[in-house]
């Protein structure tokens, strides 16, 4: 039998295909020992296989880059967002009791915001322990700015009731001196 037919009966086979296979991808099989018809499948074969092992390696890489500019994209929005939390945290402080809340909505909107990129963030990393901790975090903030307006809003009450009872005092006192006592 002519190493010609020899060779396409071993690629036709399917149990010897695969070893056959397996040896070219490796580099094991000389094309030279081969006629022309064997030597060309087994360098197409080889060259198909160089070309799809690049294909993947270049996917993987784009792939990768590609969430790597996710997550620099999210950090960037994550940044800015705490940027406009800490921003609305220094308002919040400074401003009359009455804004208070405003302040904060800000803040807690901002905050909120920082978080949903952080979790996008951990999301593009795969981390599912990162997600869940940092959706803790955020409910446990959520709740904290809810009391910070519900103490805001008491306190706001408070003032105001403080300025009424010493209004309403002040109208009903009579001062009467006599030297440096006063009567009431």
């Amino acid at each position: 039998m002519p190493e010609s037919d020899l060779n396409n009966k071993i690629f036709k086979d399917k149990k010897k295909d695969k070893n056959i296979k397996k040896l070219i991808r490796n580099g094991k099989i000389q094309i030279k020992d081969y006629d022309e018809g064997t030597a060309k499948k087994i360098q197409d074969y080889q060259n198909w296989y160089d070309k799809s092992k690049s294909a993947e390696q270049s996917l993987a890489e784009t792939k990768k880059q590609k969430r790597e500019k996710e997550i620099e994209k999210f950090t960037g929005l994550q940044e800015e967002q705490d940027k406009e939390a800490a921003l609305a945290n220094v308002k919040q402080q400074t401003a009359k009791l009455s804004n208070k809340n405003k302040a904060i909505n800000d803040e807690a909107n901002a905050t909120k915001k920082s978080y949903n990129y952080q979790i996008k963030i951990a999301e593009a990393q795969g981390d599912k322990l990162l997600i869940s901790k940092l959706k803790e975090e955020k409910k446990q903030k959520e709740l904290e700015f809810q009391q910070q307006r519900v103490d805001n809003i008491k306190a706001l009450y408070d003032a105001r009731r403080n300025i009424l009872d010493t209004g309403s005092v002040n109208n009903t006192v009579r001062h009467m001196s006599c030297g440096n006592y006063y009567y009431l």
